[in-house]
């Protein structure tokens, strides 16, 4: 098994991970006939990954990193570029998510957001080492066909080397 396999399914334990535990917590804060309440609550990151979908409804995209991950999972390393933005686009969408501050409901004051858990950091962290995977299979692609070009113009054959 090489290096990518070992990291790829590194990212993987790390996105799973990532469910049972806190992603975020968050305050409401609602005032009524003078009196004013706060509400906290804990999200673990499963119940983001099912409710997270509604977060388009607020503007929020950084949820849809996860089926867009599913489906770079599907891109092979040998199809060049394509592979490494497909690898990237899932990392770009979930930073989106350190700029949210507040939750989408149907009530009014929205969630705010007051502190990240580490279900969150390794959800990211799962994202990260998904796209750093896609870097060094390119990487380690180029020099191979690199090494392929110089043999064969060492043996005076033409090609391309893929």
């Amino acid at each position: 098994m090489n290096r990518c396999h070992v990291l790829r399914y590194g990212s993987a334990m790390l996105y799973a991970a990532s469910l049972p535990l806190t992603a975020f917590q968050t305050e409401m804060r609602s005032s009524y006939d003078g009196f004013s309440d706060v509400t906290a609550s804990s999200w673990h990151g499963w119940q983001v990954l099912m409710l997270g979908w509604a977060g388009i409804l607020d503007g929020t995209v950084a949820w849809y990193s996860n089926p867009i991950l599913l489906v770079s999972l599907n891109f092979r390393a040998k199809q060049k570029y394509s592979h490494l933005l497909m690898s990237c686009a899932p990392l770009l969408l979930a930073s989106t998510s350190i700029f949210c501050r507040e939750i989408w409901n149907d009530r009014d004051p929205p969630e705010q957001i007051v502190k990240y858990g580490l279900g969150f950091y390794l959800w990211l962290l799962s994202f990260t080492v998904f796209a750093w995977v896609a870097w060094v299979r390119r990487n380690e692609l180029l020099s191979q066909r690199d090494r392929v070009a110089t043999k064969t113009d060492e043996q005076g054959v033409e090609g391309d080397g893929w």
